[in-house]
């Protein structure tokens, strides 16, 4: 486990986003992301946290339910695509919603989104679920008001109130 940043600790880490990367991206996607979640990534860029469950209400199947962030996207360009966010934006393979820009995997080929939809220049967006397979209308469910709101509902495996 590598470091802590606000009592959020790593499962894996291997590296820090550089400022620069950061940059460029958020550049090149057309957004600002929010500052904790910059933060977050300068400590551990594509990381996977100890606490990564959540539950959020599905509007594809009208229920809630249980996901994880199995790991979050990386800044920096890696071999596959889907690993890191300006490559599986540019990606031709996915259908991503304008203005919906994915941090996190699922693991299961749905991904934990940024939602720029209403104000690309929006600092603080809300967060969403997106469906990769699901119809049209019912591919984007709600998860958090916030980025820190997001990492504030995270749970472990075991426990919901474990520290």
């Amino acid at each position: 486990m590598r470091g802590e940043m606000k009592g959020i600790r790593w499962y894996e880490c291997e590296k820090q986003a550089a400022q620069e990367r950061i940059d460029y991206v958020s550049r090149v996607v057309g957004v600002t992301f929010p500052k904790s979640f910059v933060n977050l990534m300068r400590e551990c860029d594509g990381g996977t946290l100890e606490k990564r469950n959540f539950f959020f209400y599905n509007i594809s199947v009208s229920f809630e339910m249980g996901s994880c962030i199995s790991f979050f996207l990386s800044f920096t360009q890696t071999a596959y695509e889907g690993d890191n966010i300006l490559g599986f934006i540019e990606s031709k393979i996915n259908h991503l919603p304008e203005g919906v820009v994915p941090f996190g995997s699922n693991g299961g080929g749905d991904y934990i989104c940024f939602d720029y939809r209403k104000d690309r220049q929006e600092l603080d967006p809300e967060i969403v679920y997106w469906f990769r397979g699901a119809p049209e209308g019912k591919s984007i469910s709600f998860v958090a008001k916030s980025f820190d709101a997001f990492i504030e509902m995270l749970h472990g495996d075991d426990d919901e109130d474990e520290d």
